[in-house]
């Protein structure tokens, strides 16, 4: 009941509801992390805090208990105490995905990128299935120059989600970085098609085509034109987009446009 009461947005009532299942059992590590769900929910931080933490205690085999406790953290912006709740989450629920991925993710942002492998490596290991993980886990391997691993990582992953963009971007952001631009071709068009197309799938896409030939694709030039017009249809200012343009006016033999491009970036 407090639980459905905290999801119907009425903490105060599972307030009253968990005071009265602690009376009753002191011990419940799930009453004290509903009660600090609720007392968080009513903005008393602190003491929601001090609940969650409790919970984690009396109930430390449940790894929501200690990811909300994180994000109690992370919510009043107390970043070495998320990372120690983490890393405290870590040695009793190892064998957590959610709570593997939270710490790499969280050492990735923090620019540990090489400290966070091993926890986003046991994540990915421990659900295979999972989209996020396989994404970050090829991003970290990416940036420490493992792009074969990376790569195995996303073509792995888009067997399991064909149709995820996202995948398909990163795995034309990892072809292209080693020149295989016709190989990132396809990927890169599955993600700019999406209804989620970001601007920099925009951008990596427009840059896949210009490091191909005409003889390789239709309309090569006009599908960059398309692309960039995209992106800077929303930001006119956008350096990458901007530079993109100046290597299509060179392309296209339009040598004076491409210097005055070029000319602006570099002011």
């Amino acid at each position: 009941m407090a639980e459905c009461a905290i999801l119907a947005g009425e903490p105060e009532i599972a307030l009253v509801q968990c005071q009265s299942l602690i009376e009753t059992d002191p011990d419940s590590g799930m009453a004290h992390a509903l009660m600090g769900e609720a007392l968080l929910a009513m903005g008393q931080k602190d003491d929601g805090i001090q609940h969650l933490g409790l919970a984690t205690l009396l109930n430390p085999e449940e790894p929501n208990t200690w990811l909300k406790l994180v994000r109690a953290y992370q919510d009043l912006d107390e970043k070495e105490k998320s990372l120690e709740t983490l890393r405290a989450a870590i040695a009793v629920v190892g064998d957590s995905g959610a709570i593997q991925f939270a710490l790499g993710k969280m050492l990735v942002d923090a620019g540990s990128v090489t400290e966070s492998l091993m926890y986003l490596r046991k994540a990915y290991d421990l659900e295979r299935g999972n989209v996020e993980h396989a994404l970050y886990y090829s991003q970290a391997l990416s940036r420490l120059g493992f792009h074969t691993e990376a790569k195995q990582v996303v073509a792995d992953a888009v067997c399991i989600a064909p149709d995820e963009p996202r995948l398909a971007a990163m795995q034309g952001e990892l072809l292209s970085a080693e020149g295989e631009y016709l190989r990132a071709l396809e990927s890169w068009e599955k993600a700019v098609t999406s209804e989620s197309a970001l601007t920099e799938w925009n951008l990596g896409y427009a840059a896949c085509l210009l490091g191909l030939s005409n003889d390789q694709v239709d309309n090569r030039l006009q599908k960059v034109e398309a692309s960039l017009r995209k992106v800077l249809a929303t930001n006119r200012e956008n350096f990458q987009g901007r530079f993109l343009l100046g290597k299509l006016f060179v392309q296209q033999h339009e040598n004076e446009a491409a210097f005055s491009i070029f000319s602006q970036l570099v002011e």
